[in-house]
Protein backbone atom coordinates (compact mmCIF):
# COMPACT_ATOMS: atom_id res chain seq x y z
CA UNK A 1 0.00 0.00 0.00
CA UNK A 2 1.55 3.77 -0.83
CA UNK A 3 0.32 4.90 2.68
CA UNK A 4 1.51 1.53 4.66
CA UNK A 5 5.06 3.74 5.84
CA UNK A 6 3.22 6.86 6.64
CA UNK A 7 2.83 6.22 9.96
CA UNK A 8 2.59 9.93 11.31
CA UNK A 9 0.78 11.36 9.30
CA UNK A 10 -2.04 13.66 10.36
CA UNK A 11 -3.11 15.54 6.99
CA UNK A 12 -4.11 13.78 3.67
CA UNK A 13 -5.44 15.42 1.19
CA UNK A 14 -7.07 13.61 -1.83
CA UNK A 15 -9.48 16.67 -3.29
CA UNK A 16 -10.42 15.86 -6.96
CA UNK A 17 -8.57 11.92 -7.28
CA UNK A 18 -12.07 11.35 -8.97
CA UNK A 19 -12.78 7.71 -8.64
CA UNK A 20 -14.10 5.92 -12.10
CA UNK A 21 -15.80 3.06 -10.12
CA UNK A 22 -17.26 5.81 -7.51
CA UNK A 23 -15.77 3.78 -4.43
CA UNK A 24 -12.39 4.08 -2.39
CA UNK A 25 -10.59 1.27 -0.98
CA UNK A 26 -10.42 1.08 3.06
CA UNK A 27 -7.61 2.58 4.81
CA UNK A 28 -5.09 0.89 6.62
CA UNK A 29 -3.70 1.10 10.03
CA UNK A 30 -0.91 2.62 9.32
CA UNK A 31 -2.70 5.75 9.08
CA UNK A 32 -4.08 5.42 12.51
CA UNK A 33 -2.93 8.90 13.61
CA UNK A 34 -4.92 10.63 10.87
CA UNK A 35 -6.70 13.66 12.00
CA UNK A 36 -7.96 15.45 8.70
CA UNK A 37 -8.97 13.22 5.74
CA UNK A 38 -9.99 15.50 2.90
CA UNK A 39 -12.12 13.51 -0.36
CA UNK A 40 -13.76 16.23 -1.95
CA UNK A 41 -14.56 16.41 -5.53
CA UNK A 42 -13.50 12.08 -5.90
CA UNK A 43 -16.91 11.64 -7.69
CA UNK A 44 -17.63 8.90 -4.63
CA UNK A 45 -21.22 7.25 -4.79
CA UNK A 46 -20.98 4.76 -2.23
CA UNK A 47 -18.03 3.43 0.65
CA UNK A 48 -17.47 0.61 2.34
CA UNK A 49 -19.01 0.60 6.21
CA UNK A 50 -15.34 -0.53 7.23
CA UNK A 51 -13.41 1.93 5.10
CA UNK A 52 -12.76 4.58 8.55
CA UNK A 53 -12.59 1.58 10.77
CA UNK A 54 -8.46 2.34 11.06
CA UNK A 55 -9.28 5.85 11.39
CA UNK A 56 -10.24 6.14 15.15
CA UNK A 57 -8.11 9.75 15.71
CA UNK A 58 -9.71 11.08 12.65
CA UNK A 59 -11.17 14.60 13.36
CA UNK A 60 -12.47 16.15 10.11
CA UNK A 61 -13.68 14.15 7.32
CA UNK A 62 -14.41 16.77 4.03
CA UNK A 63 -16.37 14.74 1.70
CA UNK A 64 -17.78 17.75 -0.03
CA UNK A 65 -19.23 17.69 -4.00
CA UNK A 66 -19.43 14.40 -4.41
CA UNK A 67 -22.43 11.84 -5.40
CA UNK A 68 -24.05 10.34 -2.51
CA UNK A 69 -27.15 9.74 -1.90
CA UNK A 70 -27.48 9.38 1.51
CA UNK A 71 -25.02 10.14 5.19
CA UNK A 72 -22.72 7.37 4.41
CA UNK A 73 -22.93 4.77 7.11
CA UNK A 74 -19.15 4.66 7.35
CA UNK A 75 -18.68 7.61 9.42
CA UNK A 76 -20.21 6.06 12.67
CA UNK A 77 -16.71 3.97 13.01
CA UNK A 78 -15.24 7.84 13.52
CA UNK A 79 -15.75 8.92 16.84
CA UNK A 80 -13.61 11.35 17.07
CA UNK A 81 -15.19 12.92 14.46
CA UNK A 82 -15.49 16.94 15.07
CA UNK A 83 -15.86 18.51 11.86
CA UNK A 84 -18.14 17.14 9.34
CA UNK A 85 -18.37 18.49 5.59
CA UNK A 86 -20.78 17.31 3.11
CA UNK A 87 -22.04 20.07 0.85
CA UNK A 88 -23.51 19.82 -2.87
CA UNK A 89 -24.32 15.89 -2.74
CA UNK A 90 -27.46 14.59 -4.32
CA UNK A 91 -28.92 13.35 -0.85
CA UNK A 92 -32.60 14.06 -0.81
CA UNK A 93 -33.18 13.33 3.06
CA UNK A 94 -30.76 13.54 6.45
CA UNK A 95 -32.83 10.16 8.10
CA UNK A 96 -32.95 9.64 11.77
CA UNK A 97 -30.03 8.94 13.63
CA UNK A 98 -27.59 9.91 10.62
CA UNK A 99 -24.68 10.67 13.06
CA UNK A 100 -24.92 7.39 15.20
CA UNK A 101 -21.88 7.05 16.48
CA UNK A 102 -20.20 10.84 16.27
CA UNK A 103 -21.43 12.03 19.51
CA UNK A 104 -18.31 14.26 19.72
CA UNK A 105 -19.42 16.20 16.24
CA UNK A 106 -19.22 20.06 16.68
CA UNK A 107 -19.09 20.91 12.81
CA UNK A 108 -22.08 20.06 10.18
CA UNK A 109 -21.23 21.67 6.93
CA UNK A 110 -23.73 21.24 3.86
CA UNK A 111 -23.78 24.08 1.75
CA UNK A 112 -25.39 23.88 -1.33
CA UNK A 113 -27.24 20.68 -0.79
CA UNK A 114 -29.37 21.42 -3.96
CA UNK A 115 -31.66 18.08 -3.72
CA UNK A 116 -31.61 18.08 0.08
CA UNK A 117 -35.85 18.50 0.94
CA UNK A 118 -36.67 17.41 4.47
CA UNK A 119 -34.38 16.71 7.56
CA UNK A 120 -36.11 14.41 9.48
CA UNK A 121 -37.61 13.29 13.11
CA UNK A 122 -34.07 13.19 15.42
CA UNK A 123 -31.79 13.29 12.30
CA UNK A 124 -28.93 15.05 14.95
CA UNK A 125 -30.51 13.92 17.87
CA UNK A 126 -27.22 12.80 20.55
CA UNK A 127 -24.70 15.35 19.33
CA UNK A 128 -24.63 16.98 22.98
CA UNK A 129 -21.35 18.75 20.91
CA UNK A 130 -23.01 20.25 18.18
CA UNK A 131 -22.12 23.97 17.56
CA UNK A 132 -22.88 24.91 13.57
CA UNK A 133 -25.05 23.61 11.20
CA UNK A 134 -25.07 24.88 7.66
CA UNK A 135 -27.56 24.41 4.99
CA UNK A 136 -26.89 27.11 2.92
CA UNK A 137 -28.59 27.74 -0.52
CA UNK A 138 -30.02 24.68 -0.21
CA UNK A 139 -32.88 25.43 -2.44
CA UNK A 140 -34.95 22.47 -2.10
CA UNK A 141 -35.11 22.15 1.47
CA UNK A 142 -38.53 22.73 3.05
CA UNK A 143 -39.18 20.52 5.67
CA UNK A 144 -37.29 20.75 9.17
CA UNK A 145 -38.86 18.34 12.17
CA UNK A 146 -38.98 20.10 15.20
CA UNK A 147 -37.63 17.16 16.90
CA UNK A 148 -34.50 17.13 14.46
CA UNK A 149 -31.92 17.84 17.13
CA UNK A 150 -33.75 16.08 20.10
CA UNK A 151 -34.85 18.85 21.81
CA UNK A 152 -38.18 16.43 22.25
CA UNK A 153 -36.99 13.70 22.64
CA UNK A 154 -33.88 13.84 24.64
CA UNK A 155 -35.82 16.66 26.62
CA UNK A 156 -32.77 19.37 25.55
CA UNK A 157 -31.50 20.53 22.17
CA UNK A 158 -27.67 20.43 21.62
CA UNK A 159 -25.47 23.75 21.38
CA UNK A 160 -25.75 25.22 18.60
CA UNK A 161 -24.49 28.74 18.24
CA UNK A 162 -24.13 28.91 14.50
CA UNK A 163 -27.57 28.33 12.20
CA UNK A 164 -27.92 28.31 8.43
CA UNK A 165 -30.75 27.94 6.36
CA UNK A 166 -30.06 30.93 4.60
CA UNK A 167 -31.66 30.99 0.66
CA UNK A 168 -33.43 27.43 1.37
CA UNK A 169 -37.53 26.91 1.30
CA UNK A 170 -38.34 26.83 4.46
CA UNK A 171 -41.73 28.08 5.40
CA UNK A 172 -41.90 26.96 9.01
CA UNK A 173 -38.85 27.07 11.56
CA UNK A 174 -40.20 25.13 14.47
CA UNK A 175 -39.58 27.01 17.57
CA UNK A 176 -39.07 24.09 19.74
CA UNK A 177 -36.04 22.99 16.81
CA UNK A 178 -32.89 24.65 18.66
CA UNK A 179 -32.97 26.50 22.02
CA UNK A 180 -32.80 30.01 19.93
CA UNK A 181 -31.74 32.20 22.72
CA UNK A 182 -28.04 30.43 22.91
CA UNK A 183 -27.55 30.57 18.76
CA UNK A 184 -25.44 33.69 18.50
CA UNK A 185 -25.73 33.73 14.63
CA UNK A 186 -28.83 33.24 12.48
CA UNK A 187 -28.49 33.00 8.68
CA UNK A 188 -32.06 32.68 8.08
CA UNK A 189 -33.23 34.91 5.12
CA UNK A 190 -34.35 34.41 1.84
CA UNK A 191 -37.35 31.36 2.80
CA UNK A 192 -40.95 31.80 2.10
CA UNK A 193 -41.89 31.78 5.64
CA UNK A 194 -45.33 31.12 6.28
CA UNK A 195 -47.11 34.53 8.49
CA UNK A 196 -49.02 32.55 10.59
CA UNK A 197 -49.03 30.91 14.17
CA UNK A 198 -45.70 28.90 13.55
CA UNK A 199 -43.95 31.17 12.98
CA UNK A 200 -45.01 34.03 15.53
CA UNK A 201 -42.51 33.38 18.16
CA UNK A 202 -40.28 34.62 15.90
CA UNK A 203 -41.51 37.28 14.11
CA UNK A 204 -43.41 38.62 17.76
CA UNK A 205 -39.95 39.11 18.98
CA UNK A 206 -38.56 41.12 15.92
CA UNK A 207 -41.46 43.33 16.38
CA UNK A 208 -40.86 43.86 19.94
CA UNK A 209 -38.57 46.77 21.33
CA UNK A 210 -35.92 44.46 23.15
CA UNK A 211 -36.03 41.77 20.07
CA UNK A 212 -33.40 38.89 21.12
CA UNK A 213 -33.17 38.17 17.90
CA UNK A 214 -32.69 40.90 15.36
CA UNK A 215 -29.02 41.53 16.23
CA UNK A 216 -28.04 38.65 15.95
CA UNK A 217 -29.26 37.94 12.03
CA UNK A 218 -26.61 37.51 9.52
CA UNK A 219 -26.22 37.29 5.84
CA UNK A 220 -23.32 36.64 3.42
CA UNK A 221 -21.56 33.98 1.17
CA UNK A 222 -21.63 31.71 4.67
CA UNK A 223 -21.32 31.65 8.24
CA UNK A 224 -17.34 31.36 8.26
CA UNK A 225 -16.47 34.12 5.67
CA UNK A 226 -16.90 37.98 5.91
CA UNK A 227 -20.85 38.67 6.98
CA UNK A 228 -23.25 41.44 7.28
CA UNK A 229 -26.21 42.26 9.25
CA UNK A 230 -29.27 40.74 7.91
CA UNK A 231 -32.21 43.46 8.22
CA UNK A 232 -35.25 41.92 9.78
CA UNK A 233 -37.59 43.25 7.16
CA UNK A 234 -36.17 41.02 4.65
CA UNK A 235 -37.42 38.06 6.53
CA UNK A 236 -41.10 38.73 4.90
CA UNK A 237 -44.31 39.29 7.24
CA UNK A 238 -43.16 42.45 8.66
CA UNK A 239 -43.95 44.60 5.25
CA UNK A 240 -41.31 47.64 4.48
CA UNK A 241 -38.72 49.05 6.38
CA UNK A 242 -39.83 52.21 8.08
CA UNK A 243 -37.53 54.80 5.90
CA UNK A 244 -39.89 53.05 2.98
CA UNK A 245 -42.62 54.90 1.72
CA UNK A 246 -44.81 52.10 1.19
CA UNK A 247 -44.36 51.01 5.42
CA UNK A 248 -46.72 48.91 6.24
CA UNK A 249 -48.21 50.67 9.69
CA UNK A 250 -46.85 48.28 12.20
CA UNK A 251 -50.42 47.91 13.65
CA UNK A 252 -51.44 46.25 10.50
CA UNK A 253 -47.94 43.51 11.26
CA UNK A 254 -49.20 42.87 15.03
CA UNK A 255 -52.56 41.84 13.65
CA UNK A 256 -51.09 39.04 11.45
CA UNK A 257 -50.18 37.27 14.84
CA UNK A 258 -53.15 38.98 17.19
CA UNK A 259 -55.53 35.35 16.33
CA UNK A 260 -52.10 33.40 17.83
CA UNK A 261 -53.06 35.03 21.42
CA UNK A 262 -56.46 34.43 20.87
CA UNK A 263 -56.55 30.97 19.99
CA UNK A 264 -53.85 30.35 23.06
CA UNK A 265 -56.27 32.32 25.23
CA UNK A 266 -58.65 29.94 24.06
CA UNK A 267 -56.76 26.85 24.10
CA UNK A 268 -56.72 28.33 27.83
CA UNK A 269 -59.94 28.33 28.83
CA UNK A 270 -60.98 24.46 27.27
CA UNK A 271 -58.28 23.43 29.27
CA UNK A 272 -59.51 25.05 32.73
CA UNK A 273 -63.03 23.66 31.63
CA UNK A 274 -62.36 20.58 31.30
CA UNK A 275 -60.26 20.45 34.40
CA UNK A 276 -63.41 21.81 36.49
CA UNK A 277 -65.73 19.33 34.58
CA UNK A 278 -63.20 16.65 35.69
CA UNK A 279 -62.84 17.71 39.09
CA UNK A 280 -66.39 17.54 40.05
CA UNK A 281 -67.20 14.22 38.36
CA UNK A 282 -64.47 13.22 41.10
CA UNK A 283 -66.40 14.66 43.94
CA UNK A 284 -69.08 13.34 42.71
CA UNK A 285 -68.45 10.06 43.07
CA UNK A 286 -67.02 10.38 46.25
CA UNK A 287 -70.30 11.65 47.84
CA UNK A 288 -72.41 9.10 45.89
CA UNK A 289 -69.50 6.71 47.89
CA UNK A 290 -69.86 7.91 51.47
CA UNK A 291 -73.87 8.05 51.15
CA UNK A 292 -73.57 4.18 49.97
CA UNK A 293 -71.21 3.59 53.35
CA UNK A 294 -74.02 4.87 55.94
CA UNK A 295 -77.38 3.69 54.21
CA UNK A 296 -77.27 0.19 54.66
CA UNK A 297 -78.93 -2.40 52.46
CA UNK A 298 -81.98 -3.71 53.53
CA UNK A 299 -81.86 -7.57 54.42
CA UNK A 300 -83.04 -10.34 56.83
CA UNK A 301 -80.17 -10.13 58.99
CA UNK A 302 -80.87 -6.82 60.54
CA UNK A 303 -84.88 -6.89 60.31
CA UNK A 304 -86.57 -7.47 63.57
CA UNK A 305 -87.86 -10.55 63.60
CA UNK A 306 -88.90 -12.89 66.17
CA UNK A 307 -87.35 -16.34 66.49
CA UNK A 308 -90.11 -18.15 66.68
CA UNK A 309 -90.88 -17.22 63.01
Amino acid sequence: MFFRNLINLEHLTLYRNKQADGKIGKFPASLKKLKVLDLSYCDLTNIDDQIFVNLQNLETLKLTRNKFSSIPTAIGQLSNLKTFEFGGSLIQTITKNSFEGNSKLEYFIAPLSTKLESINDCAFCNLPNLKTVNFWLSTKLSFIHENAFGAISDGYPPKVIVFSIESCNVTILPEKLLNWKKVQLLAIGNNPYACNCSMAWLFKDLLSDNSIYEKRLISGYDVFRETKHHHKYTLGCLGSPPTSPNHTHPYSVIEIFKPCKLASSSSFFWYFFICILFIAFIVSIGIFANRSKLIQPLSFINLNVPQSF
